[in-house]
């Protein structure tokens, strides 16, 4: 008898929660009836801004809060340096063109430079 294959398991995202504590003074600053000023939207507006993020709009609508955030890091020096040899400019192969290859068939020179500077960067990680 064949053993079954197992199955993969598909895990589902984490789902990311925020606890965001609506206090008086929220209440007492809120104003009624508006989506973008209400208790929960400036309860959210500090929580967030509070978490280093710029909050550019926050809206509380029905069973919706949606806000727009923008959030900006000090990239480490791994990262800058990734930067930097990702966006070099590939070799040109009209650099590499002799009489030799002028019949359209590769330089083994231009070959070579490719796979260097296909080889430049890898994938990493980085904290910020």
């Amino acid at each position: 008898m064949a053993a079954k294959a197992k199955k993969k398991s598909k895990k589902a995202a984490p789902k990311t929660h925020f606890n965001i504590k609506v206090t008086q003074k929220h209440i007492d600053e809120g104003a009624q009836d508006n989506a973008e000023d209400c208790a929960l939207a400036l309860a959210s507006r500090e929580h967030f801004e509070g978490l280093g993020f710029e909050v550019d709009s926050v809206e509380v609508d029905g069973n919706n809060l949606s806000m727009s955030l923008s959030c900006n890091f000090t990239l480490p020096k791994t990262a800058t340096a990734f930067i930097s040899k990702f966006d070099e400019s590939a070799p040109s192969e009209d650099d590499f063109v002799t009489e030799k290859y002028s019949d359209g068939s590769k330089n083994p020179k231009y070959v070579a430079a490719m796979k260097k500077f296909n080889a430049r960067v890898k994938p990493f990680a980085f904290a910020v």
